[in-house]
């Protein structure tokens, strides 16, 4: 663990790189899903989504994976986000299970190069109207490897390529401030992986 304060300046300074490689790489992931969504009821139109309950360790993910999952439901154009339960002809409500970061490979003295960004919910969608549920799934999940040192960026890799990186500015990146960098990424990614598969289990669900 390295100190906040020794560190504090280098993070802040590094916060507008992380948002532009962000935006950059999230643009260019993703899945491609039917957009109509066309096993949802025929009837509805409207759709309230809830804050997921966090039951993992990790706190302050539940609001953003809110915000992943009420983009995407909008960007399919299909239902209507309302800000009222009462308003809704669907709810959607859920759990995020598990969020863990943990080794991926290590080098000769143990220290890890990359590690892996796990993350996994449970959903499910209620009739607004009657209060039946009437879809449901466990273990939406997403993971995402993520560089811990400068040595183990592969510039030529897809995921790369996709961020606003350039093979030179590596060499101007302290391991820290790569790890903060992919790791910010790898959290944000697996969050929209999980809301783009959650729309599509629940839309062809039924």
């Amino acid at each position: 663990m390295f100190a906040l304060d020794r560190h504090k300046s280098a993070s802040l300074n590094l916060m507008p790189l992380v948002a532009i490689v962000l935006a950059t790489a999230l643009s260019g992931c993703g899945y491609e899903f039917e957009a109509q969504g066309p096993g949802l009821p025929a009837s509805a139109q409207t759709i309230y989504v809830a804050q997921f309950a966090n039951m993992s360790r990790t706190t302050g993910i539940a609001e953003p994976f809110m915000r992943y999952v009420k983009d995407e439901i909008a960007n399919h154009d299909r239902l209507t986000l309302v800000d009222s339960p009462a308003d809704a002809d669907l709810v959607l409500t859920g759990t995020i299970n598990n969020v863990q970061t943990e080794p991926g490979s290590l080098n000769s003295v143990d220290e890890p190069t990359n590690s892996i960004r796990q993350l996994s919910v449970s959903a499910q969608l209620t009739d607004g109207h009657s209060g039946k549920v009437i879809w449901s799934e466990n273990g939406i999940s997403s993971t995402q490897r993520f560089a811990d040192v400068a040595s183990a960026l592969l510039p030529s890799s897809p995921v790369f390529l996709q961020q606003n990186f350039r093979a030179r500015d590596i060499g101007q990146l302290t391991d820290i401030q790569v790890a903060q960098t992919q790791q910010t990424i790898a959290s944000h990614q697996v969050m929209s992986n999980v809301a783009h598969e959650l729309y599509a289990l629940m839309s062809e669900g039924f």
